[in-house]
């Protein structure tokens, strides 16, 4: 997870942009809720996005479609297409920024169009995501339960390591598991809508179950490291290994924690790694 930096577009001028494109009568419609869509969009950027501070606008069932439907003009093949492909291009290396594993393809709408349908083409509302994400998140977030979740343009995720993983090595085998833990830099608000994301979108299994093939390849040739019975170049390849992945994707990426937690174990790097390979731990 990270935090992105807030898009700069202006949302009333996309949405007078967008219902400028649709037919006459639903133009008309969405024009004579300029103001409180113009009120409701002022609302979210003074409130963060939390939904908890926000109440959807009064509208009928009808125009509730109707502003909900803005969004298809984003489509890879609708006219305001750009607007999607710029959100997308904000993601970190294409990563998305609430499991930062996956490679973006869709928007994901904090706050959700089917309960907000005002927020459906505004960009600060809408995220780059990987479809996992945005598959289980679905519409967590409502007006009811407030910003239960982490909003990635508000939420400040430090960069600091808050991603750990407890690695146990036996003689049969060598298993980790993912967690949070919360650091001094990261506000206790934070941290909980942090923790409620990792926990709702299940990403301490989506890591193990990512990592252990990672790992497998990048451990397979450890034996000629290995070979004098020294787990020290061992140690030396995990940590190398490490440094590599904090530096291109930074400290709470998955596998910048694997690979030094496996550093760090005195018993992986001395020969329980091979357990990971279908060898015996010589």
């Amino acid at each position: 997870m990270y935090t992105l930096p807030i898009p700069a577009r202006n949302g009333l001028a996309d949405y007078d942009s967008v219902v400028a494109r649709r037919h006459n009568a639903t133009k008309d419609a969405l024009a004579q809720h300029r103001g409180a869509v113009a009120g409701a969009l002022a609302d979210y950027l003074k409130f963060s996005g939390n939904g908890s501070s926000l109440q959807p606008i009064p509208v009928t069932p009808a125009v509730s479609h109707a502003l909900e439907t803005n969004f298809d003009l984003l489509d890879s093949n609708g006219s305001h297409s750009s607007i999607r492909d710029e959100i997308l291009g904000s993601a970190h290396n294409g990563a998305c920024p609430y499991c930062n594993s996956a490679t973006v393809d869709t928007l994901d709408h904090v706050l959700p169009k089917t309960v907000y349908p005002e927020f459906s083409v505004l960009a600060q509302n809408l995220v780059p995501s990987c479809g996992t994400c945005n598959r289980k998140k679905g519409s967590t977030c409502f007006h009811s339960s407030g910003l239960n979740l982490m909003h990635p343009y508000f939420t400040k995720v430090p960069n600091d390591a808050i991603l750990v993983v407890d690695v146990v090595v036996t003689n049969q085998e060598v298993t980790w598991r993912f967690s949070l833990q919360q650091s001094a830099s990261i506000a206790n608000d934070d941290f909980a809508l942090i923790n409620n994301t990792f926990t709702l979108l299940e990403l301490a299994d989506r890591y193990s179950d990512v990592s252990v093939g990672e790992i497998i390849d990048a451990i397979s040739g450890f034996d000629d490291f290995y070979a004098d019975g020294d787990p020290t170049a061992v140690r030396a390849f995990l940590q190398k290994l490490a440094v590599g992945s904090q530096n291109s994707r930074g400290p709470n990426y998955w596998k910048t924690v694997i690979l030094q937690a496996l550093a760090d174990s005195d018993a992986f790097c001395a020969g329980a790694y091979r357990t990971l390979i279908g060898k015996p731990n010589a």
